[in-house]
């Protein structure tokens, strides 16, 4: 039984750092990129040789093929990709936000994962195929205060659909999920905005107060699983 080959955008800290973890636990092939390499991320490289780290960028496209070279060369094929890394983009109202921040929010939180999707689709074989998770967000009027974030995180969700739909007689299945709001760096830096008494913000301070943000290892395991399920049905360990 061959090993699933799994790449996780943003994994030196948060949701993808422990992703990492878990899938590294249960016996995957793991790649991983991020912007830097982080304590808890260097330490998971020396306790585990085989895990492939590369400095990228998910907002620039020559980075991220550079990444997908490596992965072909150590791994060969791609057996499921998940589209994690994301940052909170530019907080405040619209109308006093700096245009070149808020591009860049969509680049890395859209494009970041349309550039990896578009690197990894010749490398996930005829069989068993291949899964793509884009880790999303069910964007509502919570969001107010962050409209970068809300609209790369809309277009994400309408990608997923679209893409499905057009994989749907393929062997390649894409999934969004929704892992709701965790408390990690991704949050510490979102609450910055509440002092500005930014919507976003402000409520994520008060559900930070009242310990209702959860770890990002929930989430992890129930994601993992997710993939041991379909590893499982494809005859892929």
């Amino acid at each position: 039984m061959s090993k699933t080959t799994v790449i996780v955008t943003g994994g030196s800290r948060g949701l993808g750092l422990e992703l990492v973890r878990v899938l590294l636990r249960e016996g995957y092939q793991v790649a991983t990129c991020s912007r830097t390499l982080s304590p808890e991320l260097q330490a998971l490289r020396a306790r585990h040789s085989g895990l492939l780290w590369q400095k990228v960028d998910v907002s620039d496209e020559k980075q991220v093929r550079v990444l997908y070279a490596r992965v072909k060369a150590r791994f060969k094929n791609i057996d499921v990709l998940i589209n994690n890394a994301a940052i909170p983009g530019p907080l405040g109202f619209f109308k006093d936000v700096a245009l070149k921040d808020w591009e860049q929010a969509l680049r890395v939180n859209l494009l970041g994962a349309v550039y990896h999707t578009h690197a990894a689709l010749p490398l996930m074989g005829k069989k068993p195929g291949g899964l793509i998770l884009n880790v999303s967000a069910p964007v509502a009027g919570d969001l107010v205060g962050c409209s970068a974030y809300a609209v790369a995180k809309t277009a994400l969700n309408y990608f997923s659909d679209i893409l499905a739909a057009e994989l749907k007689k393929s062997p390649i299945e894409v999934r969004t999920v929704f892992p709701g709001t965790m408390d990690t760096g991704f949050v510490k830096a979102a609450l910055r905005g509440a002092g500005k008494k930014i919507p976003f913000s402000v409520e994520l301070a008060r559900q930070k107060r009242l310990g209702a943000l959860p770890g990002a290892e929930a989430a992890a395991e129930k994601i993992v699983r997710m993939i041991v399920e379909w590893s499982a049905r494809h005859g892929r360990k």
